[in-house]
């Protein structure tokens, strides 16, 4: 990788790896700042990068250049997608969440007090709305890429190329891309909490490996970053707030060079501005009473409904079945391909005269053939089974940079420690020279195991924060959180390979996974969570209550219009309070713009307690209010809720109903029929 050292006293300019890798040189700063180069595990001190960043060697910039491509395509694919289709169940409670009747309604979480923020600011406009949350998740990805590529120069005393900067960020991105793998645009609670972790990582990696030259001006901004990524991932899922704090606050003090107290500083910086964001949070949107019990009526929501999944004994006992599942899974996803990096890393790291090149040229074949099995199977094929394949490749991959970079590592402290050539050798390269009596590699010193591997370990708990307490499953949920996993896989190909080689490793990383992003993203596309394919949205239609103007199926468009023509031509109005008693139809009736509970959705169809949280949802209603309501009601669903709870209001269903009329949801061939109270 190109890089540029500064190396004091010695002329590199005749060495033939200088130009190889596209070096340019000066003087040695990683002796001669600690003089010592740490490869005995310890923790190198962190050198100023006093020159700006070289552009990088050929290979560097074809590689990190395809990859941004391909990955810019991917999102901006998504982006023109941001007009077309709706889903008639998830997105409706998205938009219900953003834009709710009343500003302590929820269904599960708080996160649309700050989805809703989004909202209002692109004008209610649901197609602008769903393009800003792409870019927004974007710009977080990029920024996590580019911070674990500095980091790792930072460890190595170098200065990483632009373009392996680059390509850190593609990598990153285009892991970001599987949060969109049911081809749900509209930004919702993972969504949220996707972008919070992301954003939390790069203020925790950038907290942990500091500059060697501080920046006065720019003190507060990562631990702003870890403060404010913790707060907003916590309204997605609660669990993802103290989980961002603590493992942040353990890898700064562990990884941090310096005294403790001076460890501690941005430990204390994160904490005051939490502070702040909390209490700017109780001052302008929620009181402190609010949030509690919106976060108390969230939670019991989630465990009357599934207690399998959202009691903590039983979200904790899931993710222990995912780690015991972990090397089935994995051999499958990859059809071997974690075996032959190991076997093959093994036998490399026994041959004395190895070198890192060697190494790298292997890691590349490895996740060249990753990529063949992410674009065969890491695909969304309309069920569970396409979400764990999805996971369990994208792991494999990462799994198979571990082996990669311990090699690497024990290559280069090995040639290290190699005899220095007797006095008057002048056949020293760029690869390899004497300085201070010991050999260095041409990117400065050789970080010990712990800082790098601490920081892609945070990284993947990171991803395992964004699947816990998922009822979705721990590896199906995992899917989503890829782009932490692969922010982990960067730090390690830059720090123990990219630095030390001439191979772009992390380039070909960034081509792997923007290649079956892009194929996910493809696929997803012709098979989007419940509604028809993207280039099937061909009616054009108003939808709302603020009247965006979106691109239909027909048969969506078609159902939208005999509801509200069922509705609005038998006396209803905008406001008018109206329970879902089908499957789950949350976004028809956001359409409609009736009134909604104060849980936004009464209950979901298809699970054991759906009665129960119906009936729960039902008692928080104010009966003078809700007497009055309009059901939605799918008579021969047998997973749909029983209408009998309005009994808590003090109606009897049927009798104190009149049917208005009838239609069918076409994606599920439920039949609806629509019930009016007697006496309007």
């Amino acid at each position: 990788m190109a890089t540029t050292t500064e190396r004091e006293g010695v002329d590199d300019s005749s060495g033939e790896d200088d130009g190889a890798a596209g070096t340019t040189l000066t003087t040695d700063a990683t002796a001669a700042h600690d003089g010592a180069t740490h490869d005995d595990g310890g923790t190198p001190p962190l050198h100023p990068m006093q020159v700006r960043p070289p552009l990088g060697t050929v290979p560097e910039i074809v590689a990190a250049a395809i990859a941004s491509v391909v990955m810019l395509l991917s999102f901006s694919r998504v982006i023109r997608d941001s007009n077309r289709g709706i889903d008639l169940t998830d997105e409706g409670m998205y938009l219900w969440s953003a834009d709710p009747p009343a500003s302590t309604d929820l269904f599960h979480a708080p996160f649309g007090r700050y989805t809703g923020l989004l909202y209002r600011l692109v004008g209610w406009d649901v197609a602008r709305f769903r393009a800003l949350g792409v870019l927004l998740l974007l710009a977080a990805a990029v920024l996590l890429g580019r911070s674990c590529v500095v980091a790792a120069g930072r460890w190595r005393g170098a200065t990483p190329s632009i373009a392996a900067q680059v390509a850190g960020s593609a990598a990153v991105a285009a892991g970001a891309t599987t949060g969109y793998t049911l081809y749900l645009l509209t930004p919702n609670y993972n969504w949220i909490n996707l972008l919070g972790l992301l954003l939390a990582a790069a203020g925790g990696i950038e907290m942990a490996v500091p500059p060697a030259t501080r920046r006065r001006a720019g003190s507060w901004f990562w631990p702003s970053c870890a403060a404010v990524g913790a707060f907003v991932s916590m309204t997605g899922k609660p669990s993802s707030g103290p989980v961002i704090l603590a493992l942040t606050a353990l890898l700064v003090v562990t990884v941090r060079p310096g005294p403790l107290v001076r460890r501690l500083v941005p430990v204390l910086q994160t904490a005051v501005v939490t502070a702040i964001v909390w209490v700017l949070h109780f001052v302008f949107v929620n009181s402190p009473a609010d949030t509690a019990d919106m976060y108390r009526r969230g939670l019991d929501a989630l465990r009357i409904l599934d207690p399998a999944s959202y009691e903590i004994a039983n979200a904790l006992h899931s993710v222990q079945s995912a780690v015991k599942d972990l090397p089935e899974r994995v051999l499958d996803g990859t059809a071997g391909l974690v075996v032959a990096a190991l076997a093959s890393l093994a036998l490399t790291a026994r041959r004395m005269r190895a070198d890192v090149d060697t190494v790298a040229s292997i890691g590349v074949v490895v996740l060249v053939g990753s990529s063949v099995a992410l674009a065969l199977d890491g695909v969304w094929i309309g069920s569970s089974a396409g979400y764990i394949v999805l996971a369990t490749v994208g792991t494999s991959i990462v799994l198979c940079v571990v082996p990669l970079a311990v090699t690497a590592r024990v290559l280069e402290a090995r040639r290290r420690r190699a005899p220095s050539p007797v006095d008057g050798d002048t056949d020293d390269t760029a690869d390899e020279i004497v300085a201070d009596g010991q050999r260095t590699a041409i990117a400065g010193s050789l970080p010990g195991w712990w800082p790098p591997f601490a920081t892609a370990l945070y990284l993947a708990f990171f991803a395992a924060a964004y699947a816990f307490g998922s009822g979705n499953g721990f590896w199906n949920q995992l899917n989503g959180g890829l782009a932490l996993m692969f922010a982990g896989a960067v730090v390690l190909l830059v720090v123990y390979v990219d630095l030390a080689s001439t191979r772009p490793a992390v380039g070909v990383l960034a081509v792997v996974v923007a290649i079956g992003g892009a194929n996910v993203l493809d696929t997803a596309r012709d098979a989007p969570y419940r509604t028809a394919a993207m280039d099937a949205q061909t009616v054009a239609r108003s939808f709302g209550p603020h009247g965006s103007r979106l691109l239909l199926d027909p048969e969506t468009a078609s159902y939208l219009e005999r509801l509200r023509g069922i509705t609005y031509g038998s006396g209803f109005s905008s406001g008018t309070p109206m329970l879902d008693f089908t499957y789950y139809s949350a976004t028809a009736l956001y359409d409609l713009d009736a009134l909604v509970p104060h849980s936004l959705i009464p209950t979901v169809g298809a699970y054991a307690a759906t009665n129960d949280l119906a009936r729960w949802s039902i008692e928080q209603l104010e009966p003078e209010i809700w007497r009055d309501a309009w059901i939605l009601w799918a008579p021969e669903n047998p997973t749909a809720p029983d209408p009998a709870a309005v009994e808590l209001l003090g109606r009897t269903f049927p009798d104190d109903y009149e049917l208005v009329g009838e239609l069918t949801w076409w994606q599920r061939g439920e039949l609806q029929q629509v019930w009016r109270p007697v006496g309007r």
